[in-house]
């Protein structure tokens, strides 16, 4: 088994890539290294998204859209893609 500090050390919380690159090891844990941890993928992707990484922001949407980590929210999840996408976003136009 591998170190798993890296996670803490790779991400400063400054650069969004690199919060897109730990919270996609937090969420999906691929080296069997147990690191895996929902709650924390998301705070690394809100991070990310907040210093306007897009891939932070699709990875909320498609959170927000399984309710993986988060309570399932389409408004949200469609909110993210938005923003992902560089457009102003409306609540009042979503129809479910």
């Amino acid at each position: 088994m591998g170190d798993t500090n890296w996670v803490k050390n790779f991400t400063p919380k400054t650069d969004g890539d690199a919060e897109w690159a730990a919270g996609m090891r937090y969420l999906f844990d691929d080296a069997n290294e147990n690191v895996g941890d929902v709650q924390k993928a998301i705070k690394c992707f809100m991070r990310g998204a907040q210093l306007g990484n897009a891939n932070c922001m699709r990875q909320l949407a498609s959170c927000y859209e399984s309710g993986r980590g988060v309570p399932k929210d389409f408004v949200k999840a469609r909110e993210w893609r938005a923003k992902a996408l560089g457009l102003d976003f409306d609540a009042e136009v979503v129809v479910q």
